[in-house]
């Protein structure tokens, strides 16, 4: 079934509206919770496995329910709800972890360090998605 515009432009917008609101509302109701934990790392760590089964869930809806666009488009909205409610639910704990082992003169350098090395990685994964996409198409290139 085609979609009329109205539909994709909705469509469209619902993605960052669905990931702020996963990312702002859960810090706000877990910070407090998450600043009287004495030790931060296992939650942390439970908390974005979650986050990364989600992208894997969808990427098999992807594969395994191509010709089902809509409920795959279904799926990715409900991943991307949860997956981004864990992302704000661990925002609170990551920066006390960061606050806990990076000196605070040193934070600048490890982010900045972080960012140069995304984004050094991050062009040839670009170039390569392209070309995937480009060679293999729906659904082997997930577009």
């Amino acid at each position: 079934a085609t979609w009329s515009p109205a539909e994709v432009k909705l469509a469209v917008g619902l993605i960052p509206a669905t990931m702020l609101l996963g990312w702002l509302i859960p810090g706000i109701l877990f910070s407090s919770r998450v600043d009287r934990l004495p030790r931060i790392r296992g939650p942390l760590m439970l908390v974005a496995m979650l986050e990364r089964l989600m992208l894997l869930l969808v990427a098999a809806a992807c594969m395994l329910l191509a010709d089902q666009r809509l409920l795959v488009l279904g799926i990715f909205f409900l991943c991307w709800l949860v997956m981004n409610a864990a992302v704000g639910a661990n925002t609170p704990g990551y920066y006390k972890l960061i606050a806990k082992v990076i000196p605070t003169e040193y934070r600048g350098r490890v982010y900045g360090f972080g960012g140069a090395v995304a984004g050094l990685v991050g062009y040839p994964a670009a170039l390569l998605s392209g070309w995937m996409l480009n060679r293999w198409g729906f659904p082997g290139g997930y577009a």
